[in-house]
């Protein structure tokens, strides 16, 4: 059952790091700028010998590129950023944005390898086909 809770107890909530690897889906209510009004959504692993929780999640992209034309036509680009999961904690909290974290399957350790190593990697924004949802999907669902 997804948990709802406040995001300065977010890190106890998540394995240690002599625990096994854990992965939960972080979901977030829209915020209130545009770029946020949809939701977000993001990768948080834990445990599995990792010093710290980080989460993976689809939505940087360089202010220099920004463009609400863009975004809006599905043009906008945006990276896979990973972070330490209480900087993603700590920017949701200041948002005042409902957080719902829900435990998954305990993933393959080369799932994480694979998003660490993806890091930076662009992609075309589009609010149905390719998301920060869309691609955190296409990483925890196998292929038909």
């Amino acid at each position: 059952m997804p948990l709802l809770f406040s995001l300065a107890y977010a890190s106890c909530a998540l394995n240690g790091a002599d625990g096994p690897l854990r992965l939960d889906l972080l979901t977030a209510a829209p915020g209130p700028e545009l770029f946020a009004s949809m939701g977000h959504t993001a990768l948080v692993f834990s445990g599995g010998g990792l010093e710290h929780p980080l989460a993976f999640d689809w939505g940087a992209y360089d202010v220099r590129e920004a463009s609400m034309l863009g975004f809006l036509r599905g043009r906008q680009r945006f990276y896979l950023r990973g972070q330490p999961a209480s900087a993603l904690f700590a920017d949701l909290e200041r948002q005042q944005r409902t957080v719902v974290l829900q435990t998954l399957p305990e993933p393959d350790p080369a799932l994480l390898a694979g998003l660490n190593a993806e890091v930076g990697s662009p992609y075309v924004y589009h609010w149905r086909l390719a998301s920060c949802a869309t691609r955190a999907r296409d990483q925890v669902l196998p292929d038909d």
